[in-house]
């Protein structure tokens, strides 16, 4: 799961290599900033076992923690709401963007 916006990440993996991308401002504020131009583990890792990845809007990480508080009374914090989403779209067969 990467942030609709500013996610290097998503743009990383995209080009085949580490990327800088613009910080934007987002409720997940913890899962923004870029991944270092000389990242040797995480994106080889993140190349290797993920299978899906997600591009979430803040409104859908919004949308996320409130049901997260209302069905399971758990009350995440901004950046655990990105984890929340993913589980969510999984579960929900959201398509991405």
């Amino acid at each position: 799961m990467s942030l609709a916006q500013g996610a290097a990440m998503w743009e990383s993996l995209k080009a085949g290599k580490p990327v800088m991308v613009e910080e934007v401002a987002s409720v997940a504020d913890s899962l923004g900033g870029g991944i270092g131009m000389d990242n040797r583990w995480t994106l080889p890792a993140v190349k290797q076992v993920m299978d899906q990845h997600f591009q979430v809007s803040d409104d859908y990480i919004a949308a996320a923690l409130l049901l997260l508080f209302e069905k399971e009374k758990i009350f995440g914090r901004r950046g655990g709401g990105g984890g929340s989403c993913g589980a969510i779209a999984i579960s929900s067969g959201h398509q991405r963007p």
